[in-house]
């Protein structure tokens, strides 16, 4: 008990402790403010930044596919033969399946070499990029990029 004395706490020195308490509190609050809107607004940028609708890929490609749309609905096709120049596999399934949604509401139909029942056939020559012959079919239209319009003879 013999130890220092306990000087007493002034008023003025409660106070000024008091404030300097309170003003880290502040910066703590601005800190923690200031990143939290950096935060959201990085979130926002990442996710609405402009130009909000970049064209993607089916849109590039919708250009492609309308005069094959105007051709085939010209001619009063719901339904179309489709076939490829090639084994089916998972990349063949992809380019079909954004095909049929080009053309929706007109319907493709993969059907082998063999199939007698549609007298049109749309045709895929994905190898090489180029409509090449096919014998029982006449060649209607190219639209390019391997894609061609056939009618059975």
């Amino acid at each position: 008990m013999g130890g220092q004395p306990k000087t007493p706490q002034t008023k003025a020195s409660r106070d000024v402790s008091g404030r300097s308490e309170r003003r880290s509190a502040r910066f703590l609050v601005a800190g923690l403010l200031a990143f939290s809107l950096i935060n959201a607004t990085k979130a926002l940028y990442d996710a609405y930044h402009w130009p909000l609708f970049v064209p993607d890929a089916i849109d590039n490609d919708d250009q492609f596919g309308s005069p094959l749309k105007k051709q085939l609905k010209s001619m009063g096709v719901k339904e179309i033969a489709y076939r490829t120049d090639r084994a089916y596999n998972d990349a063949d399934a992809g380019a079909f399946f954004l095909l049929q949604l080009r053309l929706a509401p007109i319907l493709l139909r993969r059907v082998p070499i063999d199939d007698d029942d549609h007298p049109l056939l749309l045709m895929n020559f994905r190898a090489t990029r180029r409509i090449g012959a096919l014998p029982g079919f006449t060649l209607l239209e190219d639209f390019g990029d391997g894609l061609g319009l056939f009618r059975k003879q």
